[in-house]
């Protein structure tokens, strides 16, 4: 076949009539009605993403309009009026790009022209594309044809911005919304295509260019022409990733059952693996986190299979990893490699950005929830004593033995600072920063950073220690006396605001009964403060 014979497939298989038109079954009914019951518009506006089926429709609508046997819902596509309008050369369908012809002088120009009859057809239709892109300038002269149109004229806008079209145009018109086409709807127009051809292609290649084509008819289309120029009659899945650059699905199946594993050797291996096949490893993340999406909406939901865009076959693949993980963990694990894909394109070295967002993720399934170790071991009312500090007596009888609270010295203290924000939130401010060094039964010890010793001064004012006195009487249950003093040398924060969290008495338990380890620590520094 000469080049200049062939028809892309876009352009080959375009829907000639309302029951061709794939996915969008609310706007070709509600026309269809219309033109039946001689209800039809002199202004439509058309909006939604690209490829979805606008223009075609539009001509759609003037065929069914000015076919010979019309106004019909059904035209006959063999007239002179069908056959020019679908070549795109009929005197009578004006299809004007709104990108070229955007100014003042495009719009007087067409004001003009709308007065005279059509010349062999019962309406004159203007069919506008990406509207949007007309200035306002044009828009404006545009407003008067639109409010006092001739009975003969029939304007069909379209636009994938609909929010730059001016509210004045969008009233004068009737709207219809076109959406997204489902994956499964693009997949069956590809398998008739393919038979159409007499091509061999396997299921799972169709399933990967109608979910590439991310809801746009022309998309799809465009790649399968693609596709076949590269693989010939027989596709494979394969023969895809190759011709659209994804990367193979085994491999991103390997590295996320790697992570969820939390086998971190396998992850990293999975990861050489890509590297050496000399993948896009930015494109590999992508796929990914559309993997794990797909797992954790069948992990949330698993009755609801409509919320994911796979076939069959892949769909009950997915069920049953999906069913051996928790949705919080698949979350956790997406977050983090959403993390890394923003990095990952601007780093000399994305397979390092890659490794490490895989070690991070293969660790977060050995970690468990605060709350579930505290009730696995005896609930939130168990009670663990404050271990005693360097300095200060072992439990005993003596009167300067520490004083065993709820859980531990650091949610006494965060209890005193909660009363304190309730009751006075300028000494809040001024004690937050500071640390429980020991306490006694009847003597509390504060220590303060060195960077934070106005604070300290100021609570050792007899009248903001008394204040503070009486706050952490009234969580212990008895009167107690405050002393506040600088630390030399000490950290900038307390065990108040995390920095100290490995030296909690509570994590220190729950570290030596569950064998764990801290895998991160994140310091939030105060304002330094003025002396």
């Amino acid at each position: 076949m000469p080049v200049s014979d062939y028809q892309v497939f876009a352009r080959r298989f375009r829907p000639l009539s309302f029951d061709e038109v794939v996915g969008q079954e609310a706007v070709t009914r509600t026309l269809a009605n219309a033109v039946a019951g001689g209800r039809v518009a002199q202004a439509y506006l058309f909006a939604g993403p690209r490829g979805v089926g606008k223009t075609s429709v539009a001509r759609i609508l003037a065929k069914a309009l000015n076919c010979s046997q019309g106004p019909t819902v059904t035209p006959c596509g063999e007239c002179d009026n069908c056959r020019a309008i679908a070549a795109g050369n009929d005197t009578d369908v004006l299809e004007i790009d709104g990108a070229s012809h955007r100014g003042i002088d495009d719009v007087r120009e067409l004001r003009e022209r709308v007065r005279f009859a059509p010349g062999h057809s019962p309406y004159k239709i203007y069919i506008i594309d990406e509207v949007h892109m007309l200035t306002a300038e044009a828009f404006n002269a545009l407003l008067k044809t639109l409010e006092e149109p001739p009975s003969h004229v029939v304007f069909v806008f379209a636009t994938t911005r609909l929010d730059k079209v001016p509210p004045t145009v969008v009233s004068r018109c009737q709207r219809f919304i076109f959406k997204r086409i489902a994956t499964a709807a693009i997949e069956d127009k590809l398998r008739v295509i393919a038979e159409k051809e007499g091509l061999n292609v396997e299921p799972q290649a169709l399933s990967l260019i109608a979910r590439r084509a991310a809801g746009s008819m022309r998309d799809a289309e465009s790649l399968f022409d693609q596709v076949i120029a590269f693989a010939g009659d027989e596709i494979t899945p394969r023969d895809v990733e190759r011709t659209l650059g994804l990367v193979a699905a085994e491999a991103v199946e390997k590295l996320a059952s790697a992570a969820l594993a939390a086998d971190g050797a396998a992850a990293l291996r999975a990861v050489d693996a890509l590297v050496r096949e000399g993948a896009d490893l930015v494109q590999a993340v992508y796929q990914l986190v559309e993997y794990l999406r797909d797992l954790m909406v069948l992990a949330a939901a698993p009755d609801e299979p409509d919320l994911v865009d796979v076939s069959g076959d892949e769909l009950e693949k997915l069920r049953a990893v999906a069913a051996q993980q928790s949705p919080a963990t698949l979350l956790n694990v997406i977050n983090v490699f959403l993390e890394a894909a923003g990095p990952m394109s601007r780093v000399l070295s994305p397979r390092l950005v890659l490794e490490y967002a895989t070690l991070k993720a293969a660790r977060i399934r050995n970690l468990l929830p605060i709350e579930d170790l505290l009730k696995a071991s005896g609930g939130e009312e168990e009670t663990i004593a404050a271990e005693p500090l360097e300095g200060v007596p072992a439990p005993g009888p003596a009167p300067a033995a520490p004083t065993e609270v709820s859980k531990s010295l650091t949610e006494t203290w965060q209890r005193v600072l909660s009363a304190l924000g309730e009751s006075d939130k300028a000494l809040r401010a001024l004690v937050a920063p500071a640390r429980i060094i020991s306490f006694t039964e009847d003597e509390f010890r504060l220590g303060f950073p060195e960077k934070y010793r106005v604070s300290a001064e100021k609570v050792g004012e007899e009248e903001r220690r008394a204040s503070l006195a009486e706050a952490v009487g009234a969580v212990l249950g008895r009167p107690v006396t405050i002393r506040g003093e600088r630390e030399a040398g000490a950290p900038a924060s307390s065990a108040s605001d995390g920095t100290l969290f490995r030296d909690m008495p509570l994590v220190t338990e729950i570290r030596d009964r569950y064998g764990g380890e801290i895998v991160e620590e994140k310091e939030v520094t105060a304002p330094e403060e003025e002396s």
